[in-house]
């Protein structure tokens, strides 16, 4: 019997269900081989078991058109079923995130498919989940994910099968309006964020667009790699857009998932650095992490001879006000950490010390590359919690009560 396959997902040998596992490659391709007798999977390879003869095909990659015919009663008979993967899945507001099947994409033009292998759960993902952000239920959240391409649209050229590659907030924007032409394409309106408008990462398998995605230094693990996409590239980003002088002073408020980044990004770059931080449990990482000094709020930040930009990590709208006082003349605080509460502040400290309260996200895609490639030169590193997906409601939770030292990440 001579076959030539190309075959996709779950199919069926001699009437019964054979899954395989998709881990390593999304499709497969089986050159012409001559096969006898009954098949069985092993490994990544179809046996065929018939007495008498042990052929074998090997998995190659690509998709099955057409079953095997049964000369004389003998042979593989191969029917269809739909492609699924496991995702974690938020079905409503403020529900419990479930482990669930799910259909698996498939790309489209100007679109990747990418077998997961690390996703950040942050804490905006927990803003999501309670319908802070706005979006559609159920959803697939993970605006940190980082894989290999297993698949590529025939319209791609700028991605190959097996680049190992994540991709940030910004999924697509229309690149028509004002702010897409002048190259600011995070407040075009009708961006489309990861997680949000389109599948996030917390899954086996994600769709990216081409164009928005970042190939992964080989030195950076995906663990390492997938907290960078959104928490170290919002801090180092934070950090450039405050435009710091040689000299100057940089504290960082909060030393959580973005804080203990942030102290190394600002110490990598050759700032004298500070802690703000109201745990003293924290200290001995903190001081590990680089940091010159640590306080606890405002006033001895003040004492410390203050700081001439604050990169504000803390989701407390209190803590960020009262880190105002630590802020030397024309100092900057950058906000990045996000609470419901209003921000007040004194008009006469805007105007006797001419501060400037500063809101950022991830400002520009060069910010992201420069963050990589600190990872990669060994100067950052972040500090992981792993858990498989199958745990993610286990990990999600540890986000939400604040026990998660110091980033959460699911891995595939």
């Amino acid at each position: 019997m001579l076959c030539n396959h190309v075959a996709l997902g779950r199919f069926y040998i001699s009437g019964e269900r054979v899954n395989r596992d998709l881990a390593c490659k999304f499709v497969l391709h089986f050159q012409p081989w001559v096969v006898r007798g009954n098949h069985e999977w092993i490994g990544e390879r179809l046996r065929c078991a018939n007495e008498g003869s042990k052929s074998e095909i090997p998995a190659r990659g690509s998709r099955i058109q057409e079953s095997c015919t049964k000369p004389e009663g003998v042979g593989i008979e191969s029917r269809w079923e739909e492609d699924i993967m496991q995702a974690a899945v938020v079905p409503a507001v403020s529900s419990s995130w479930q482990i669930k099947d799910v259909p698996q994409p498939q790309p489209g033009p100007n679109q990747v498919l990418v077998k997961m292998h690390a996703s950040g759960i942050c804490y905006t993902d927990v803003h999501e989940t309670l319908g802070h952000i706005p979006g559609q239920f159920p959803r697939i959240l993970g605006h940190e994910p980082v894989g290999e391409i297993v698949a590529v649209a025939p319209d791609v050229t700028t991605r190959k099968v097996g680049d190992r590659v994540g991709t940030a907030w910004i999924q697509s924007t229309c690149g028509r309006c004002e702010w897409c032409q002048r190259g600011r394409r995070m407040f075009c309106p009708y961006l489309k964020g990861t997680g949000i408008d389109v599948q996030g990462g917390h899954a086996e398998y994600m769709l990216m667009n081409a164009d928005a995605t970042y190939l992964i230094p080989d030195k950076v693990s995906y663990e390492q790699a997938a907290p960078i996409f959104c928490a170290g590239y919002t801090v180092y980003s934070g950090l450039r857009w405050a435009d710091p002088k040689p000299h100057e002073r940089v504290a960082v408020l909060g030393i959580g998932g973005l804080g203990h980044l942030a102290v190394q990004y600002a110490k990598a770059a050759g700032f004298e650095t500070i802690a703000i931080s109201h745990s003293p449990d924290k200290d001995k990482t903190i001081r590990e992490l680089g940091a010159d000094e640590i306080v606890r709020d405002g006033k001895s930040l003040a004492g410390a001879g203050g700081a001439d930009i604050i990169l504000s990590t803390s989701n407390s709208t209190k803590s960020m006000v009262d880190s105002i006082q630590g802020l030397r003349p024309d100092g900057r605080l950058v906000i990045m950490g996000a609470d419901a509460e209003p921000l007040s502040i004194s008009i006469m400290d805007l105007l006797m010390r001419r501060i400037r309260i500063i809101g950022s996200q991830q400002n520009g895609p060069e910010y992201l590359h420069e963050a990589l490639d600190y990872v990669a030169e060994g100067k950052v590193k972040t500090i992981v919690e792993t858990y498989p997906l199958a745990e993610a409601p286990k990990a999600y939770q540890r986000v939400v009560e604040g026990k998660a030292r110091f980033r959460a990440v699911l891995t595939m």
